[in-house]
């Protein structure tokens, strides 16, 4: 009898979560399908020449390496807290936690700025405008879906 309940009470929720769930409109789930593009696939609408394509692939690869070795510190601090009772954190321990990961965001983001820096380098005068004109084009697209989106929840 007891089973039963379960079953029943498990068959219930099931059902009025499928039929009362509200379509998901919101971003896909890949990169891809949010609109995101590879670096190289936005790279390609600029026209590159084979050696620009060689040098910045070549900048993508160390600049890959440094992400990856940035992402494996992140895990770690985060498994290091996930370890460690949360009762007996102290506010030193907390101050030190906080500093550690704030390094590493901040190195994060050195990371990509220097990217950024290295590939503009690459480009001629011309390719970073028309760049600069694809990225603007894609922050108003996204701004508007956003917008969009918000506008459909009400």
């Amino acid at each position: 009898m007891k089973g039963r309940s379960y079953t029943l009470t498990f068959a219930l929720v099931v059902f009025a979560s499928v039929a009362l769930a509200k379509p998901y409109d919101g971003m896909e789930d890949s990169p891809r399908e949010r609109g995101a593009h590879p670096p190289m696939e936005q790279l390609e609408a600029l026209g590159l020449s084979a050696e620009q394509k060689a040098a910045i692939e070549e900048l993508r690869t160390t600049f890959k390496a440094a992400r990856n070795s940035l992402a494996s510190e992140r895990r770690a601090l985060f498994k290091q807290l996930h370890d460690r009772d949360i009762q007996g954190l102290s506010v030193s321990d907390i101050d030190s936690l906080s500093a550690e990961f704030g390094r590493i965001s901040a190195q994060g983001m050195r990371q990509r700025l220097e990217m950024k820096v290295a590939v503009a380098q690459i480009l001629t005068p011309e390719q970073q405008a028309k760049m600069a004109e694809l990225r603007q084009r894609k922050r108003e697209e996204m701004r508007d879906k956003r917008g969009q989106k918000r506008h459909d929840d009400f």
